[in-house]
């Protein structure tokens, strides 16, 4: 075949792609769907033209010499820049819908998991599970807990489309609730950035002003010729801003480091405060991360929200947080006794279980609005039993005792209703006994308060 015919083949193929499905999606996602922040339809559009684009090359399995394998690659690539742009803010029921509604549409798709749960091998020319990207992982030693990054599908699949949508200059927002790992999923990314890359990180926050963002870029550029200023070096540089909607709005309604950006995303350029004049801004890109609107965070113009690709990171499932929180435990555990080494699943599982029921049945309420629990507390109490030494920790009892003092400490310090201390006890209770063959009371000896401190505690 001829280029020009080739031309026709990948025009031909993505006219019909387009017109199936499409429209059907764009008004699928309004009507039946919820995203975790809400994205312009025309943006959406644009982030998936970006990705084919990126996606388009034999590199990517697009080869014009695989006769009729190159039109199952345009339709699969198709499909996968349509799931991760048109699909890519819905949340986790949503996406659950829009899975359903694409298999009906297309029933090439592993019948196993959510389409979300796929990427194609450019070399097999098929799905393969973004599971099989996974490794046995062992964090280095010495490594703070904080940065420690246990790979999961989530976050190697937003990593991993992060950055693409970065080496074709998109700028790019990661969002997701908090406690989900948006903010190491962006800087491992930029830990991943390729030759010729620099970055620098912005952390917003309600004093964040227009002017001060302004001179904080400014200070990592240097001048290439008059009114144009670039990254030092000759290098492209991300500009990373964590909490992306922290700063305070304006009485007018909007928030001026976002506006600011926005002008210069749109022209290339802002002004210069003191002279008044233009300073064109070259070779900078953006890469942002934000949770949903509450809490001090703001909503913002979709304005500014169409600047960007919008990848969701959605809640961990129970399998992830387990491959999360066992791979650090069974890492610890490995130096312990051969009594303690087997407890790395069970307390896992148990600390998992619990979080989830603490989620679920201590809702914030008007007099405890302070009862607000997510992923990170749950790594609170993990990271809490990592604390243990072997010289001290020499028998499961002990291990076990530490564990239910993190769980109080962590879960427990935030109730100051007796009521739902003696719920998280009792649940704690539940946990030892059908998860980790224990229980409170072998672990602890009842506390009995003296008659003398009762009668204190009772006197007015």
């Amino acid at each position: 075949m001829c280029s020009s015919d080739l031309n026709a083949v990948l025009v031909d193929t993505l006219t019909k792609s387009i017109t199936k499905y499409m429209e059907a999606c764009l008004e699928f996602r309004r009507l039946q769907c919820k995203e975790l922040v809400q994205t312009d339809k025309l943006a959406a559009v644009r982030q998936l033209t970006t990705l084919f684009d990126a996606y388009n090359t034999p590199e990517h399995g697009l080869d014009t010499a695989d006769g009729e394998g190159y039109v199952t690659m345009i339709e699969f690539t198709f499909l996968f820049s349509l799931i991760w742009s048109i699909g890519a803010s819905l949340d986790d029921d949503s996406r659950k819908k829009f899975d359903s509604f694409l298999r009906e549409m297309d029933s090439r798709f592993p019948p196993n998991d959510t389409v979300y749960e796929y990427w194609i091998d450019a070399k097999k020319k098929t799905w393969e599970s973004w599971e099989s990207k996974l490794s046995v992982y062992r964090p280095p030693p010495d490594m703070p807990f904080f940065k420690i990054l246990v790979p999961t599908v989530d976050t190697v699949r937003t990593k991993s489309v992060a950055l693409t949508c970065i080496q074709v200059f998109k700028h790019t927002l990661i969002v997701g609730n908090v406690g989900v790992g948006k903010t190491m999923v962006a800087q491992a990314a930029l830990e991943s950035l390729p030759e010729g890359r620099s970055s620098m990180i912005i952390n917003f926050s309600a004093q964040t002003s227009s002017n001060s963002l302004q001179g904080t870029i400014e200070g990592k550029l240097e001048k290439r010729s008059k009114g144009v200023f670039a990254p030092a070096g000759g290098k492209k540089m991300i500009v990373y801003i964590d909490d992306f909607n922290m700063p305070q709005k304006s009485v007018f309604g909007f928030m001026p480091p976002l506006e600011l950006l926005k002008l210069w995303s749109d022209n290339g350029f802002w002004y210069d405060r003191g002279k008044q004049e233009v300073k064109y801004i070259r070779d900078m890109q953006l890469l942002a991360t934000m949770a949903p609107p509450g809490g001090g965070r703001n909503a913002f113009s979709q304005r500014v929200m169409s600047v960007f690709a919008v990848l969701n990171m959605t809640n961990p499932s129970d399998t992830q947080l387990k491959r999360i929180y066992s791979t650090l435990l069974h890492n610890k555990l490995s130096e312990f006794d051969d009594e303690l080494k087997p407890l790395a699943d069970p307390v896992t599982a148990a600390t998992i279980e619990l979080y989830f029921n603490i989620a679920e049945e201590l809702l914030p309420t008007p007099a405890k609005s302070h009862y607000l629990f997510n992923t990170r507390d749950l790594a609170k109490v993990i990271q809490g039993v990592m604390q243990a030494t072997r010289q001290y920790y020499d028998s499961k009892e002990s291990l076990l005792q530490l564990w239910c003092h993190e769980c109080f400490r962590i879960f427990g310090d935030r109730m100051w209703d007796m009521d739902d201390k003696s719920w998280l006890q009792a649940q704690l209770d539940a946990k030892l006994q059908n998860i980790l063959a224990s229980s409170w009371s072998a672990l602890f000896e009842p506390f009995e308060r003296s008659e003398e401190h009762t009668s204190e505690l009772q006197s007015p």
